[in-house]
């Protein structure tokens, strides 16, 4: 079944399309996991300005030695840990939009021949 020029160029454009709007979605996400991971690591560092925190013999303290209570301290062990999540995701994510981009490039190159 053949096809005119005239459907054949309607469905490269709208092909087109298609992948600049998955290629906006992933900027998007990946804004989003980069904004994300900042925020937390700002808050952490602006929150515990002498961390770590760590359990004394006198309650917690921090590395000037600043007193905390049990919630600062368990607060800030979430933190850690949420940090150790969201931080290699963004990673992830930013590695894997780099790759579909790449992957979009050589997939235009090879339709056009350039």
């Amino acid at each position: 079944m053949l096809i005119s020029s005239d459907t054949a160029l309607k469905l490269v454009i709208q092909s087109r399309a298609n992948s600049i709007t998955r290629l906006r979605v992933l900027n998007v996400i990946v804004i989003f996991a980069v904004v994300v991971t900042m925020l937390t690591l700002a808050f952490g560092a602006f929150t515990w300005p002498d961390a770590p925190i760590r359990q004394t013999a006198n309650g917690f303290g921090g590395r000037t030695g600043a007193p905390y209570t049990r919630e600062d301290y368990e607060l800030f062990n979430l933190w850690k840990k949420s940090l150790l999540v969201i931080a290699p995701i963004a990673f992830i994510v930013n590695f894997g939009a780099a790759l579909a981009r790449k992957r979009q490039h050589k997939h235009r190159i090879s339709k056009t021949g350039q």
